[in-house]
């Protein structure tokens, strides 16, 4: 894996109801990110984060999992969230270490308790958040009604960025709202192209909504939508990314994971508009002295990082994941443990999918990494 620098890194937690489809988009991910050959299924028990035996015996995921995904230049985090509410500590620590989130929400069953639950976990955070409405290659889906009820539960503020094509109640693709293609599904493959006329009205529509609400993200843009009455691609482009991590916008996309719709638009929308680590503010802490300290997230700052997930491998023994805050870690480096005083020389770095580690040299602020034993 080739190194990445806190510009180019995410890191987004995927988190959802009991069943919603979380493992399955994760494994999706990694298919279409290009770091698994085929992808698994729960039901064969062979997915990439449902490792334990407990998971796959349950068909469930029970522990939160780290997914690294490279795409276009840029290193994604992804960490698959456990559904059931039994699991909130977990989700919480996952929280404590991502700032970014894709709520996944199953098309044929709409919002649940649990929904509702990682929904409010979230803003109490004010985790930037993609609401991800999977399973829309189900039989009788109606999305407008669904649409409808997801804006009235979380507001607003909620903005399709696609809407869902198809004939006959069929789902073949979505029409990418922001740069106005259709993305449809035809024998066996994802392809561009027009948006059926009968959509078209829709789609202006939904575009006419996006503008409005990049405009409300700053005085300058806002004047320019009164008097021009639009705005370039650019500006709304830079107004989604800055509205997204501000919380003032939360994009919609409809996705079917078995059938890889709209994944690569999900990844190109993590990269364009989720926050980077280096888009955060510092983090504070205290020195040995008890004194108040402050860490920008850069790799010229002091080496700063905290273990928010440890696993217990049978094999390798205790596998502690941590987030890097500030600076840079190689491999043979000595770092104090705080809470003990005791200085560590790193005996190995790595990140992990699933329950595969694979070796790093060095790693940056903003990245997450393990260190076994």
């Amino acid at each position: 894996m080739k190194e990445y620098h806190s510009q180019a890194i995410r890191n987004v937690a995927i988190l959802g109801h009991l069943g919603s489809g979380k493992t399955t988009l994760a494994e999706a991910l990694l298919f279409i990110g290009g770091a698994i050959e085929k992808k698994g299924e729960i039901e064969k028990k062979n997915t990439v984060s449902d490792y334990q035996v407990e998971e796959q015996n349950r068909l469930t995921t029970l522990s939160a999992s780290l997914l690294p995904v490279e795409w276009k230049e840029h290193k994604i985090n992804f960490i698959d969230t456990p559904g059931s509410e039994e699991f909130i500590g977990e989700i919480e620590n996952v929280l404590s270490a991502v700032k970014g989130a894709i709520l996944v929400i199953d098309a044929s069953k709409g919002i649940e308790v649990g929904t509702e639950r990682s929904w409010e976990e979230l803003r109490s955070r004010n985790v930037p958040t993609i609401i991800v409405v999977n399973k829309m290659d189900k039989e009788n889906i109606k999305f407008e009604p669904l649409l409808e009820s997801i804006r009235a539960k979380f507001g607003n503020r909620v903005v399709p960025f696609c809407w869902p094509l198809g004939h006959s109640e069929g789902f073949d693709g979505f029409a990418n709202v922001v740069c106005k293609k259709a993305v449809l599904f035809k024998d066996g493959k994802i392809v561009e192209g027009e948006i059926y006329p009968d959509k078209l009205a829709k789609v202006d529509e939904l575009y006419g909504t996006i503008s409005e609400a990049v405009a409300e993200t700053s005085e300058e843009l806002l004047d320019k939508y009164f008097s021009e009455g639009t705005l370039s691609d650019e500006e709304i482009r830079a107004g989604l990314r800055t509205g997204t991590i501000a919380g003032d916008i939360f994009p919609i996309l409809v996705t079917s994971s078995t059938k890889n719709i709209g994944i690569a638009t999900l990844l190109d929308m993590v990269v364009d508009y989720m926050p980077s680590p280096a888009d955060l503010k510092a983090k504070v802490g205290k020195n040995l002295n008890g004194a108040e300290i402050k860490r920008m997230t850069q790799d010229t700052e002091p080496f700063s990082a905290q273990v928010f997930k440890t696993i217990i491998d049978p094999f390798v023994g205790a596998i502690n994941l941590f987030k890097i805050y500030s600076g840079s870690l190689r491999v043979g480096q000595e770092v104090l443990l705080v809470n003990n005083n005791q200085v560590l020389k790193m005996p190995q770095i790595f990140t992990l999918m699933g329950k595969t580690q694979i070796p790093l040299d060095v790693a940056y602020a903003g990245d997450i990494v393990g260190v076994a034993k």
